[in-house]
């Protein structure tokens, strides 16, 4: 099938395509609390119309994953899907024009939670990998489609259980859906710490300030050198130093302005902030949560040494939530320059290669050295009220990991 065959398939499948992508959506999957249940009931139920064998994981009760596998029977590479279905809390209801698990659809837009994040992007690859055994006859090697659960709560139950206790699943490369831009295809994303910082004193009435000190300006003190981060000098590789550079303009268009600027350097921010009993006493607790995000280059390890020094040296103690490393595939990779070149057909458009400023699954197979590869709708609204995605993007992504897929996987001439 060429790439214009394709483009023609996946429009007369639209309408099958738009109906998979909102009963994903009309399934509730929010993380906090994290049951999967529903959802994967209804990949399952998919998978087995599709007549696609798949194995079940529960880590953790409510918790599940699925591994489906598709085989061409000639030797080859192994492509892996990946996505998952836990979605952010839809919030307040007031936020929102559109019920956000009715999967509305209006002018060309389907809105509801997870849409963009990434109910979307997985309709892109489980159609992708549909398509790959109706198209087999011309293609070698296999595929694996994995869907996963708690990535929103930094995936202990979900991709991490799933490299780290099925290895297989590892692959020689990975196309992931998570929500991007027809003009950036992302190879690689920041690393992270979040942690949180405890300030304790005596406390007492606050016309008596001489009988303690404040927790939250132990809390202040801890804030403003742990911003200091900030400061550090960019450790990007020259290489991708100079690549962002070049591509600024396209980047700050597709993100915003200032995104490139981001990606650059540390960025630390006071996620959450509690103290107090009074407002005429002296705080004797104060607690704040932290994000530091880290550029490419960089390494957690440093980060967590000056969060420490800084919370000891305002009276406190430091506990680490979680963190992680940033993340990077080489753009020369073939995966890439296939992908870049079915997208820039399909979008009709100049595609540059382009680093995340948060992060995701795809960080932990570049950690075992496969090069993953992240395209998928553009976002709208993501984490806020009326999110959505617009149809011609849910389209386009599924013509990309299809088309990206077929040509990885393709027989030798």
């Amino acid at each position: 099938m060429t790439l214009d065959q394709l483009i023609e398939r996946v429009k007369r499948d639209e309408s099958e395509i738009v109906a998979v992508c909102r009963d994903l959506v009309r399934v509730p999957s929010e993380n906090p609390p994290g049951d999967t249940t529903k959802v994967f009931a209804y990949a399952q139920e998919l998978l087995h119309r599709w007549n696609f064998p798949f194995q079940l994981l529960e880590p953790a009760p409510g918790r599940q994953n699925l591994i489906a596998t598709w085989d061409s029977g000639r030797p080859g590479k192994h492509l892996v899907f990946n996505g998952h279905l836990d979605v952010f809390p839809a919030g307040p209801r007031a936020l929102w024009h559109h019920d956000p698990y009715a999967g509305d659809i209006e002018k060309g837009r389907l809105y509801g939670r997870g849409t963009t994040d990434m109910k979307g992007g997985v309709t892109a690859s489980l159609f992708a990998f549909r398509y790959l055994r109706e198209l087999e006859g011309g293609l070698v090697g296999r595929a694996t489609l994995t869907l996963v659960c708690d990535e929103e709560n930094f995936a202990e139950h979900g991709a991490r259980h799933l490299v780290a206790h099925h290895p297989e699943v590892l692959g020689d490369a990975l196309i992931n859906g998570e929500p991007s831009s027809p003009a950036i295809m992302r190879i690689g994303d920041k690393g992270l710490v979040w942690a949180e910082a405890t300030f304790r004193t005596k406390g007492g009435h606050a016309a008596f300030a001489h009988v303690s000190e404040n927790a939250i300006h132990r809390a202040m003190r801890f804030l403003q050198e742990a911003q200091a981060i900030e400061k550090w000098k960019s450790p990007l590789p020259p290489a991708l130093a100079k690549h962002l550079t070049k591509t600024e303009r396209v980047m700050d268009r597709a993100i915003g302005k200032g995104a490139t600027a981001i990606a650059r350097r540390y960025v630390v921010s006071l996620g959450m902030i509690s103290g107090g009993i009074k407002v005429n006493m002296i705080a004797p607790e104060c607690r704040v949560e932290i994000d530091t995000r880290i550029p490419i280059g960089g390494k957690v390890k440093p980060v967590l040494a000056a969060l420490r020094k800084a919370a000891k040296a305002a009276g406190g103690e430091l506990t680490v939530v979680n963190s992680t490393e940033p993340s990077l595939s080489s753009w020369d990779h073939p995966l890439f320059q296939i992908g870049k070149r079915v997208l820039e057909r399909v979008a009709g458009q100049k595609t540059v290669f382009g680093v995340g400023l948060g992060c995701n699954d795809a960080r932990l197979w570049r950690y075992a050295g496969v090069p993953g590869l992240i395209y998928g709708p553009t976002p709208h609204g993501m984490g806020a009220g009326d999110e959505y995605i617009e149809i011609a993007d849910l389209l386009r992504a599924t013509m990309v990991h299809t088309g990206t897929a077929l040509e990885f996987l393709a027989r030798p001439a």
